[in-house]
């Protein structure tokens, strides 16, 4: 980030060309997630997706590209973030008495 805001992905400003935005392209940030299920139960917790700036790439910086933030920004490539990936290998367990796999997965619409 270039500056605290209260502003968010959708707002007018918070992109900006190259980064001059509130957020910066600086490739910098990391960061994990978990989900809990109750008080008492199972919890999960995972390496978060690195998404990276790439200013200089026509798949990130061409207005009408699918960004990882297009949808908030009207697809005009402010945001230089790549998208995600139509390709994945994740790992998994065949041995159902040693662990269990789950595979959590979001799609981008595109809308």
């Amino acid at each position: 980030m270039n500056l605290c805001t209260t502003r968010y992905q959708g707002s007018s400003g918070f992109w900006g060309p190259g980064g001059i935005g509130d957020a910066s392209n600086q490739n910098i940030l990391v960061g994990d997630f978990s989900l809990t299920f109750s008080s008492s139960g199972p919890a999960f917790s995972a390496p978060l997706v690195a998404l990276e700036a790439r200013v200089s790439e026509a798949e990130t910086s061409t207005p009408g590209q699918a960004t990882f933030y297009g949808a908030l920004n009207s697809w005009i490539a402010t945001d230089n973030r790549e998208p995600l990936s139509n390709l994945y290998g994740p790992r998994y367990e065949t041995n159902l008495l040693v662990a269990k796999t789950d595979l959590l997965v979001w799609r981008d619409p595109k809308v």
